[in-house]
């Protein structure tokens, strides 16, 4: 059994895209025996019998000043055959650890940790991560950004993130009163709400349907976010005469998401480009496709590995586009989706096992 140990304050009880990657990825593996360095709170979320659990404060510096600390004890203790972080953050963690223990190290390396210009992680982490034996990344635009930014081609694969499948079948979810488009995940500038709203804002209130935005901005993220984003496009819902169509319903559980997304007719990720910031995949899309509810999306980033159909996917910033295709998704009659959940399966458990325990196997 191979014996791993994963850095990663990107797990729960953080919310976020790697946060669910990286429970996944530990959900996935029951076949590796996982030494984790976590945040405070993660251990009774993603309990295993083959997960040890180390949690550390939640503070991001505090986080990784304590975790290389307590790595000679670890390389001592466990002797790992790898060694893997979550992210570019945490790749001078990586770095230390693969030299007490003699391990190979694998990163997971996202769009955000290689367009970011933030001095210190240009300095010290992306020099870290450069030097991985292995680097993954989640998308082939991922893969090209990379490339482009000094990353040798041999050393990245392309591992697209885990979806969390539903424990049983769902009931079936007849749908709401209205059509209804839906917005899911965490509220963020890259996501490129507000702008769709601003520009949509005449098409909105003329037509009869309903738009349901089900998420919140995140907390406790490294680097942070504009805490106003919300309250602008709160503000502009109020001062567009939107309340009467928009309807928020706030961070909810996965169950309660997925119910909400069922019920709609088309899903949404009018992304835009946000400097320092990238959408790496698009996992909420495959999370919709799995319901059968396709994505209509902005050519941004990595999503266009997410989304099965191409004329879902609508040039960067043509909102009349984007729009004329909602309606076309927001006048069909209710259809099975089964093409976008057969999609969806090549992303689940067993399909990510095997690309996960394939890298890892071939380099031990």
């Amino acid at each position: 059994m191979l014996k791993c140990c994963l850095i990663a304050r990107n797990l729960p009880p953080l919310v976020g895209g790697i946060e669910n990657m990286m429970a996944s990825t530990l959900r996935a593996t029951p076949d590796i025996e996982w030494t984790v360095i976590g945040p405070a709170g993660s251990r009774k979320l993603i309990q295993q019998p083959n997960l040890r659990v180390f949690e550390l404060p939640l503070n991001p510096l505090l986080f990784l000043a304590l975790a290389a600390l307590l790595a000679p004890y670890l390389a001592l203790r466990y002797r790992f055959d790898w060694v893997v972080g979550s992210s570019g953050g945490m790749a001078l963690n990586v770095r230390w650890l693969k030299a007490l223990a003699h391990a190979h190290s694998l990163i997971f390396l996202h769009g955000k940790d290689i367009v970011t210009s933030q001095w210190l992680y240009r300095n010290l982490f992306w020099q870290s991560a450069k030097v991985a034996d292995v680097i993954s990344v989640n998308s082939s635009n991922t893969k090209e950004l990379a490339t482009n930014h000094g990353v040798e081609q041999s050393k990245i694969v392309i591992i697209p993130p885990c979806i969390n499948e539903p424990e049983s079948a769902a009931e079936p979810t007849k749908p709401a009163a209205k059509p209804v488009i839906v917005y899911s995940g965490r509220i963020v500038p890259r996501k490129g709400l507000l702008e769709w709203l601003e520009k949509s804002s005449n098409w909105v209130r003329t037509n009869n349907f309903e738009i349901w935005i089900v998420g919140d901005q995140p907390l406790g993220q490294l680097g942070g976010t504009q805490k106003d984003y919300l309250s602008k496009i709160q503000a502009l819902i109020s001062n567009t005469d939107l309340t009467r169509h928009v309807r928020f319903f706030g961070r909810v559980s996965n169950e309660e998401m997925a119910q909400k997304v069922s019920k709609s007719k088309v899903h949404i990720m009018p992304l835009v480009e946000t400097p320092g910031d990238i959408e790496g995949f698009g996992m909420v899309a495959i999370e919709a496709a799995l319901l059968g509810i396709p994505t209509v999306a902005f050519r941004v980033g990595g999503v266009v590995d997410a989304i099965p159909n191409a004329e879902d996917l609508i040039c960067a910033e043509d909102y009349d586009q984007f729009n004329r295709r909602l309606e076309f998704h927001l006048n069909q009659s209710r259809q099975s989706g089964n093409h976008l959940v057969r999609f969806a399966q090549q992303f689940t458990r067993s399909p990510y096992r095997e690309k996960v325990l394939s890298v890892l196997e071939a380099r031990s």
